[in-house]
């Protein structure tokens, strides 16, 4: 049984997190003054980590300190609990909402991870005892581990699933009910002073992000079925590069020959996932580097291989095992669903995607797809 201190101290926890988080903050308050949504940020992350680790509870207690904290400390007049300006009470409105949403399905999250990683140690304890009970049957082990590899997956993309479902309906509404009230703003305060138009910006901003974050959790566990079409390969590596941006330290490099046969796919697909891999390795370069992007052709097999090499840090060897499992990310700002969502629609369209890594010299993704069939 927990003691009565032991149910407390998550939520002391929770309060004495925040309170740090002010504390370190509020020295800075001068500089920040025109920037109170960067204090708002760290406390929602506060608020998702304490979900993470204590459940619901110790969040919504986090959220609710850190919104009167907020409130108190960053929004003029300080000291107190009113709330002056227009913008700021559509940035208090939003950070309570946000951080409240945020701790409960980060809580969610915490409660389904435990689950799948139940589910997973017992896997492999049963795995360990099925190759001590059969250790004449070596041949078969790497597709036992495959398969449960991909079980896994599917476990943890059912588990999104149902996130989703809970995300579509519990997320997207608060986001559209603010995204409508900052029109309405924008419209009826037509006469507004510089900072209050600002602040409204930056709420328009951070909604469009959430709601961005959003669709990527939708798409990668709904995947449309393609439709198909004869299409160039060069021309949706060229789109794909058009909605990249490539910072003048990068070079790139597009190496196709002409002549390469065309490919059965759906484009828009297609283009999104080179789009995607082009971005992510982009990224890996910390602006500086080289990304090669390649195409041959097989006869024999009738594909087509795309790839796409970065000079960039590369992948640990315990990240690949991992890198195409949903919540995987090696990155600083993400959710790990990119190559969840690049894996989908690879495969939806019959072909398949391998990744090829070493660390301190780069990435190469390699996407191959099938010749015209149709």
């Amino acid at each position: 049984m927990v003691s009565q201190a032991g149910k407390i101290f998550p939520y002391l926890v929770a309060v004495a997190g925040m309170s740090l988080v002010i504390a370190i903050f509020l020295p800075l308050r001068a500089a920040l003054v025109d920037r109170p949504a960067t204090v708002a940020v760290i406390q929602i992350v506060v608020v998702v980590l304490t979900g993470i680790r204590w459940g619901t509870g110790p969040a919504l207690v986090a959220a609710l300190t850190g919104a009167l904290a907020f409130n108190y400390f960053f929004l003029v007049p300080y000291y107190t609990f009113i709330i002056a300006g227009v913008g700021d009470i559509a940035l208090f409105l939003a950070f309570l909402t946000t951080s409240l949403i945020a701790g409960s399905l980060a809580a969610q999250a915490k409660r389904r991870a435990d689950d799948a990683e139940t589910q997973r140690h017992e896997i492999e304890r049963l795995y360990a005892d099925l190759q001590r009970e059969n250790s004449a049957r070596k041949r078969v082990e790497q597709a036992l581990i495959e398969a449960r590899d991909e079980m896994l997956r599917k476990e943890r993309l059912a588990v999104l699933g149902q996130v989703a479902g809970s995300v579509g309906h519990e997320l997207r509404n608060p986001l559209g009910v603010m995204n409508n009230a900052v029109f309405f703003l924008k419209t009826a305060l037509t006469d507004a002073d510089p900072i209050t138009r600002e602040y409204l910006d930056i709420i328009a901003y951070e909604i469009k992000g959430a709601e961005g974050i959003v669709s990527e959790l939708l798409d990668s566990v709904r995947t449309r079925r393609p439709q198909l079409e004869i299409s160039d390969t060069a021309y949706l590596i060229r789109q794909a590069v058009q909605h990249c941006t490539v910072p003048e330290g990068v070079t790139l490099r597009i190496d196709i020959p002409a002549g390469l046969p065309p490919i059965a796919v759906d484009p828009q697909q297609i283009q999104r996932v080179f789009r995607n891999l082009i971005s992510n390795g982009i990224e890996a370069m910390s602006d500086n580097g080289s990304l090669t992007v390649s195409a041959i052709s097989d006869a024999a097999a009738g594909t087509v291989r795309v790839s796409i090499r970065d000079t960039g840090s590369g992948i640990g060897s315990e990240q690949m095992a991992k890198l195409f499992q949903p919540l995987c990310t090696t990155k600083a700002r993400g959710i790990g669903l990119g190559l969840v969502v690049c894996k989908n629609l690879v495969e939806v369209n019959g072909g398949q995607i391998e990744v090829q890594s070493e660390a301190g010299k780069g990435t190469t993704f390699t996407v191959t797809l099938p010749g015209e069939k149709l």
